[in-house]
């Protein structure tokens, strides 16, 4: 099945090999899509895998898939090919398992907002993104230290995190394997 979502997304499914494959901007259309491929191959009850290639893109969104990865109660692996940058990249840390392929990047920053609002709706929706963004720093602290834990390195902590995220930092997989934002180089196996 494929279900093409615009000219900036897609998704595919397949039954057989038990994937997902997921490209493109992060928006609500693909939600809907992503969601509607998990809800099918979960049902089966055996692990599912998705492949990533996104440069991000809405965050409520990117939360909404992310969700689906931690209810899905099957093991989910994510394997980004290509890139897994901006929310994307916070996407991925909902899986059991996140791989990357040896050429492929991932970017973290602290986002962007565009919005137009009176004060009091700007004041509002202001404090509203400091807590969805101080919320996205630890679903990554939160992983990249367990990952850190079980290879024996050193805890980072928030300051650490805020400021990989301030300064928009990219990695390369073997960058991230050291960080702990992944588990491994993906190398076409299971």
């Amino acid at each position: 099945m494929f279900d093409s979502i615009g000219r900036e997304a897609a998704v595919e499914v397949s039954k057989k090999k038990r994937r997902i494959i997921v490209v493109g901007v992060i928006e609500p259309e693909l939600v809907y899509a992503f969601v509607t491929a998990m809800e099918e191959l979960k049902c089966a009850k055996k692990p599912i895998s998705v492949l990533l290639f996104s440069p991000g893109g809405d965050y409520t969104a990117t939360l909404a898939m992310y969700d689906a990865i931690k209810v899905a109660k099957v093991p989910v692996t994510v394997i980004v090919v290509g890139e897994a940058s901006s929310g994307a990249a916070v996407l991925m840390q909902a899986a059991d398992r996140r791989l990357m392929t040896k050429n492929a990047r991932i970017m973290l920053h602290d986002g962007n907002i565009g919005m137009n609002a009176d004060v009091k709706a700007f004041l509002s929706w202001a404090q509203w993104y400091q807590k969805e963004h101080t919320s996205m720093l630890s679903l990554v602290l939160q992983r990249v230290n367990a990952t850190r834990k079980k290879t024996k390195k050193s805890p980072l902590t928030m300051t650490e995190m805020a400021k990989i995220f301030g300064k928009e930092t990219i990695f390369s997989a073997d960058d991230a394997v050291e960080l702990g934002l992944v588990d491994g180089i993906y190398t076409g196996d299971r």
